[in-house]
């Protein structure tokens, strides 16, 4: 009996053992349960903040979409004046050449026009040069002139009075002619 009862006492100490040991356990799990509980509570309210957040994010997205319309629609008008503009450009680009082809030419006449203002000029200098002496030739001419017009004069004075002296002779060359046949007459 007392070997039953030892092996009852044996028994209920490894029971006892055990009992405490599942009680030990039991807390824990209680504990494990209330700090998970209150993890869940956490997770919950992240969860809420997380709904709250997404909902703003969901708004931020849709702000953000319409945001990018907007500058797709932007964008295709950029585009489309970029296009636009890229034609004037080209259109500038060939008016620029043939206005850089005609400052060319203008400055290839220019330069004809220098090269000709340049000869003018050399053969301007030779007529000034040509009148300088052609001036100088008329005052000595003119000078020539009054002295030709002064020795006419003088000449036409002695041809007068040359005439006159010849008249004169003449008539007294008649004078002694007609004495002379007078006197031939006589004879």
């Amino acid at each position: 009996m007392e070997l039953e009862l030892q092996k009852v006492n044996a028994e209920l100490s490894c029971n006892s053992s055990e009992l405490r040991s599942t009680k030990d356990q039991l807390e824990f799990s209680n504990n494990n349960v209330t700090e998970l509980k209150a993890r869940l509570l956490d997770v919950e309210d992240i969860k809420d903040r997380l709904k709250d957040s997404n909902n703003e994010l969901n708004e931020r997205i849709l702000a953000c979409e319409r945001i990018k319309m907007d500058m797709e629609v932007k964008l295709q008008k950029a585009f489309e004046k970029i296009t636009s503009s890229d034609f004037e450009i080209r259109h500038y680009e060939v008016e620029l050449k043939s206005c850089k082809d005609k400052v060319d030419q203008l400055q290839e006449v220019n330069s004809s026009l220098k090269t000709k203002n340049h000869e003018l000029e050399m053969k301007l200098k030779l007529l000034e040069d040509e009148h300088c002496l052609v001036q100088s030739e008329l005052h000595s001419t003119k000078d020539q002139r009054e002295v030709l017009s002064k020795n006419v004069k003088e000449l036409g004075e002695r041809l007068l009075s040359s005439k006159s002296r010849s008249r004169i002779m003449e008539e007294e060359l008649e004078k002694v002619q007609d004495r002379l046949k007078k006197a031939n007459e006589e004879v």
